[in-house]
């Protein structure tokens, strides 16, 4: 659960991850997100991209004994 704004870049890590996830939006209404917010949330999306593709992370450990 998450804002709306950061929801799809959460749930791209995770799947990029290996890890299955639902989103859910904290939001309750629509808001008006803020020039800062946007240039903000502009900059996370490349850096999430970037982590992903050119850093290439290491598999997630399992959380539960049975996923191993």
């Amino acid at each position: 659960m998450t804002q709306r704004f950061h929801l799809t870049r959460a749930l791209f890590l995770c799947e990029r991850l290996g890890i299955r996830v639902y989103g859910v939006p904290a939001d309750q209404d629509q808001t008006r997100i803020s020039l800062r917010g946007l240039a903000r949330d502009i900059f996370a999306s490349l850096k999430a991209f970037s982590d992903i593709f050119f850093l290439k992370p290491a598999s997630p450990v399992p959380l539960l004994a049975n996923e191993a």
